[in-house]
């Protein structure tokens, strides 16, 4: 059971990091504004990350920015490609990923307090 839920994190990691990948090739294809687009996109899909994967999104980040690195590198070359990976893994991995499950914990913790008030 333990090894399915981990192939299921690591299926949706893959698909988060695929879509996030073809957005931003896509972005930097149709419009001028795709580098705010894309750290749009790296928010979003960091939110979509820890809901879609309860424990340990932190670590399948990791996975995502691993599927998206070949989408980045052969859309934008080597050189390039290497830099725009290591904003992405700052902006959705180390940024936004953390921000929603730090933001997840203190609601948790505003519940617990209002809710051991409530029963006094």
């Amino acid at each position: 059971m333990c090894k399915e839920k981990n192939m299921n994190s690591i299926i949706k990691a893959s698909i988060i990091g695929a879509t996030l990948g073809a957005t931003i090739v896509g972005a930097h294809a149709v419009t001028n504004y795709w580098l705010i687009v894309s750290g749009l996109a790296c928010i979003l899909a960091a939110l979509v990350t820890v809901l879609a994967i309860p424990k340990q999104p932190n670590i399948y980040s990791l996975v995502s920015i691993g599927v998206t690195s070949p989408f980045l590198i052969a859309a934008f070359g080597y050189e390039s490609g290497w830099v725009y990976l290591i904003g992405l893994a700052f902006v959705y991995g180390m940024i936004g990923v953390q921000l929603f499950q730090v933001t997840g914990v203190a609601i948790d913790n505003v519940r617990f307090i209002s809710e051991k008030y409530k029963r006094q």
